[in-house]
């Protein structure tokens, strides 16, 4: 079991199973705030203060990101967009990012690649964390690889390896 400390008085809470964020309504802290946390990492990713609102609801949208919190004084419901990509998002944008490196990279190499980030989404998909940040340290070291053969420059193959390692950083690794 995690704890999750600094909620001063949570009054409600809702998750985007999409993004595996957590959105918690803090009525304690002053401003009263929402507080967006990683169901990676368990950590608050960020908050945002409601001065002169009292919020008592909180729902989200999964398909757009949008999260509407109902409060009183005055009665209104606030959106706020949580403007996080799922890990499944970011995993399709780096297989673009392979597909569109240049013809140097020989079919076998860069389809190895696909075929690792492949294997990460379907670890998602089956819940299994462990193997996806596996697959993308995998991902990573055939990059650097690919780098030190001279076979992709450094400013092709950086921003997939930086890329992996966000993705890795989002699942807690």
């Amino acid at each position: 079991m995690t704890t999750i400390t600094g909620q001063l008085d949570p009054v409600d809470i809702t998750t985007n199973t999409r993004t595996n964020r957590i959105y918690v309504l803090d009525r304690g802290s002053r401003p009263r705030a929402l507080n967006i946390i990683s169901g990676f990492s368990h950590e608050v990713v960020t908050t945002i203060p409601f001065e002169g609102f009292s919020p008592i609801r909180v729902a989200v949208n999964p398909q757009t990101g949008r999260v509407y919190v109902y409060g009183y004084f005055p009665s209104e419901i606030k959106v706020v967009q949580d403007f996080v990509k799922g890990v499944d998002e970011l995993l399709d944008e780096l297989i673009a990012g392979v597909e569109a490196l240049p013809p140097s990279v020989p079919g076998p190499q860069r389809k190895a690649l696909v075929r690792k980030l492949e294997e990460a989404i379907k670890a998602l998909d089956r819940g299994n964390v462990t193997v996806v940040i596996n697959k993308l340290g995998d991902f990573t070291d055939q990059v650097e690889g690919l780098i030190g053969a001279g076979q992709i420059s450094v400013a092709e193959g950086q921003p997939l390896i930086d890329a992996a390692e966000s993705i890795i950083g989002q699942l807690g690794g």
